[in-house]
């Protein structure tokens, strides 16, 4: 019904309207499918990671940037700000619209297939899998290019557990990764259309990839949710069997598996000999992704919470002369590799299968950071074991069913109950009543877009973005941070510190704050 939608809002506007059907697909590909079939724009159907009865649409830029102003251009998911714009101009459409003049296209699209002239095989299974194809080869040719997959591979290449959970991964990942490594994955739960688990792929839906990694006596599992943009991982334990990674850890461990590949490969990188690296990350990521980057000698920018917000930051990080190998999405383990404008749990699997496989990977890292080369050998969980140690605490907070508190306030009223915690200087560091430890400094942040303004009572009002406060201690930070979600009505909190004990106290910190701010 959404591509008859569409060509409803065609033939009112007068417009010529090409749709072009790629059937169940996962977003990565729908993206890439703009790019290859040159696309003023694309919509897909999904609930993405939420339960199946959200579902909803993702609405995706053109493969040409018509303003010239640089972002929202190919293929990548519309920013807020382009969104509400898209909402506005279809009200007018549907203000304007007759109703019941796109009656004859209706019929015309269902009884036939097509309107002439319009769209071509749209209801046609057969036209449908030969546009489904040219895009997976595309696709396919993309991620070779993006890995510079262009001779012999590493070695042997690891064994590996993909759970799709009965999402569009069933249908692309397992052959994708069968062209591009000439390998067969073991899967499981990947029947199409059923779902064993939840599917965001935390937690407990972790359980049977654990299962399955012993089983197939694999290195790693990839849990993928329905449009599989999102993956986290299981690795093999040398010493407890199995460990389900944590998102934080997820999406530090990505980043750092392609700083070390394109460091082991740099023969193939040659646009990033002689810059400056650099990340963008969300500000809902772990301080571990800051310390990390800070001991190789590279630069961080946190924006506002958005998959488009990190892949435009990456993109102006390029404009500005540095080379930026990845964006983190800490909070739920997305990760936004260069070369794409998109989280992609395929390709994703993909690198950790190279960087399990391929001994220089695990090197280079050890060797940038001093460190002896791990006794876990030159795998993903000897990359895990150079990260520094964080306990990242998240959780959702609710907020009352009727009690007419806008975001600016809630925090407004966090931000004043934080300060009535603190007391000290700059010069003589500050307590906070309810944590244990002394911090050198304490700054109030507020994301917005892909800017984070400093200082209290910095926010622009209306802005939707994370408020987050952090405390530095030497290297490290511990911080708290609160936002609304960009997918739900529930309020979405984080605590971190490389001391476990602290985070817990921010956590109860954070609620006491949160429960006064909302009345409770």
């Amino acid at each position: 019904m959404h591509v008859l939608g569409m060509l409803a809002a065609g033939w009112d506007s007068g417009l010529p309207v090409h749709v072009i059907n790629l059937g169940v697909t996962t977003t990565p590909l729908w993206q890439c499918a703009i790019r290859r079939f040159d696309s003023d724009g694309g919509v897909m159907t999904t609930g993405s990671h939420n339960p199946l009865e959200w579902n909803g649409f993702k609405y995706s830029s053109g493969n040409r940037d018509p303003k010239g102003d640089g972002l929202n251009q190919y293929g990548s998911l519309l920013s807020g700000p382009k969104m509400a714009e898209v909402i506005q101009i279809a009200q007018g459409n549907i203000a304007r619209m007759k109703y019941g003049s796109s009656t004859p296209l209706l019929r015309s699209s269902i009884s036939a297939g097509a309107k002439p002239g319009l769209v071509v095989g749209i209801f046609d299974p057969r036209s449908v899998s030969a546009v489904f194809e040219a895009a997976l080869q595309a696709y396919i040719k993309e991620i070779r290019q993006i890995l510079r997959l262009d001779g012999s591979l590493p070695g042997k290449i690891v064994n590996a557990v993909v759970d799709p959970c009965g999402g569009a991964a069933s249908i692309v990942t397992k052959r994708v990764i069968q062209e591009v490594l000439g390998v067969s994955v073991a899967a499981i739960n990947d029947t199409p259309g059923v779902f064993p688990h939840s599917i965001e792929p935390i937690e407990n839906a972790l359980d049977d990839a654990a299962a399955a990694v012993i089983e197939h006596r694999a290195s790693l599992a990839e849990v993928f949710d329905c449009d599989a943009d999102r993956v986290n991982s299981v690795l093999a334990d040398p010493e407890m069997g199995v460990i389900r990674l944590h998102p934080q850890e997820v999406a530090a461990i990505n980043a750092a598996s392609f700083i070390g590949w394109i460091r082991a490969n740099a023969e193939k990188y040659p646009e990033a000999n002689g810059k400056k690296m650099s990340m963008a990350t969300h500000n809902a990521t772990s301080s571990r992704q800051h310390v990390f980057c800070r001991w190789l000698g590279m630069d961080v920018s946190e924006v506002e919470v958005g998959e488009i917000n990190v892949v435009t930051r990456m993109r102006q990080l390029e404009e500005e002369g540095f080379f930026t190998p990845a964006g983190t999405e800490g909070y739920s383990g997305g990760t936004v590799l260069r070369g794409t404008g998109v989280r992609d749990g395929t390709l994703i699997t993909i690198l950790q299968m190279l960087s399990a496989s391929d001994p220089r990977v695990s090197f280079y890292l050890h060797r940038a950071l001093r460190r002896s080369p791990s006794a876990a050998g030159p795998n993903l969980f000897g990359i895990r074991g150079l990260l520094p140690p964080y306990t990242s605490l998240q959780w959702q907070l609710q907020m009352p069913a009727v009690c007419g508190l806008t975001h600016d306030v809630m925090k407004d009223r966090i931000e004043a109950g934080f300060a009535g915690l603190l007391s000290g200087s700059d010069d003589q560091g500050y307590s906070v009543q309810g944590v244990q430890g002394r911090f050198e400094g304490v700054s109030f942040q507020n994301a917005e877009l892909t800017t984070v303004r400093r200082g209290r009572h910095s926010r622009t009002p209306g802005a939707d973005g994370g408020f987050k406060i952090v405390l530095s201690s030497g290297p490290h930070a511990h911080s708290i941070m609160i936002r609304g979600s960009k997918t739900g009505p529930e309020v979405r909190a984080l605590a971190d510190s490389p001391d476990a004990g602290t985070a817990l106290q921010l956590k109860e910190v954070l609620d006491r704050l949160f429960a006064k701010a909302v009345g409770r």
